[in-house]
């Protein structure tokens, strides 16, 4: 097989599969490591992959979380805009559950005058509630993940098994269409879909950046939400997406589109 035509079928490979290793890969084309090293590293610098250790995924996979620094600066007058609309399907003296994210921290900062009980992962989100006269703030305990600043494992899933809450607002890297919402970890996943069992109502809030990027855990798809907040840079192909896989979407705008409308 020339390398031009092996290099195509890897790429078609990688991007129907979600994935490939490269000892797979050079066993099932005959050829070294190495070589299937190159290919790769060829079709990096095309922008049609994303090198990872020992492998390869698509250009629209995150197999890392973002540190949280560069995520803070990142969309904030989208974040911002998605954090006004949810605030106002936030009923005074109700319970919610608040994700980890910058987006939900946003929220955060809209809510310190309302008379609440929050229950959060996120200490930062705590730290700033803990300051408001109205809210009552809990955090679920468990581990520290270092580079979210949240609790993740065992105490946190435990905790939040015994809260029944109006809302829960779900936060996220990745979401689209036809993968859902995702994230880089089972820990996370498992967690995440914790904080929806625990609600009455579960909104995910995720900014157009993050559409059409996946991962490898997938927490739900985009109809087990009640509502997905978002701003009004997503696309209209992609609003008609979200729509056809049976979901309610709200822009930053105040339009609504999909079911339930």
């Amino acid at each position: 097989m020339l390398p031009a035509d092996r290099r195509k079928h890897i790429l078609e490979h990688i991007l129907t599969q979600g994935s490939a290793n490269t000892e797979a890969l050079a066993r099932q084309y005959g050829v070294s490591a190495m070589t299937i090293r190159r290919d790769l590293r060829l079709l990096e610098e095309q922008r049609r992959i994303q090198v990872t250790h020992g492998g390869a995924v698509p250009p629209s996979f995150l197999h890392e979380d973002l540190p949280y620094e560069s995520k803070k600066v990142s969309c904030l007058g989208a974040k911002r805009a998605i954090a006004r609309i949810a605030e106002k399907m936030v009923e005074d003296n109700s319970c919610i559950i608040l994700d980890a994210g910058t987006t939900t921290l946003e929220l955060a900062l809209l809510l310190r005058n309302r008379h609440l009980t929050v229950v959060t992962t996120d200490l930062q989100i705590a730290l700033i509630l803990s300051q408001s006269p109205t809210v009552t703030v809990h955090t679920t305990g468990g581990f520290v993940e270092r580079i979210t600043g949240a609790h993740v494992g065992e105490a946190a899933m435990s905790f939040l098994a015994s809260v029944n809450a109006a809302q829960a607002f779900i936060g996220t890297n990745v979401w689209d269409a036809a993968h859902g919402v995702a994230t880089t970890t089972a820990v996370k996943q498992h967690l995440k879909r914790r904080m929806m069992q625990s609600a009455e109502q579960r909104i995910l809030l995720a900014d157009s950046s993050k559409y059409g990027v996946y991962s490898t855990w997938r927490v739900a798809g985009l109809a087990d939400f009640s509502c997905i907040v978002t701003d009004a840079e997503l696309a209209g192909e992609h609003r008609e997406a979200v729509s056809a896989a049976g979901a309610k979407l709200r822009l930053a705008d105040g339009v609504n589109f999909g079911s339930g409308n």
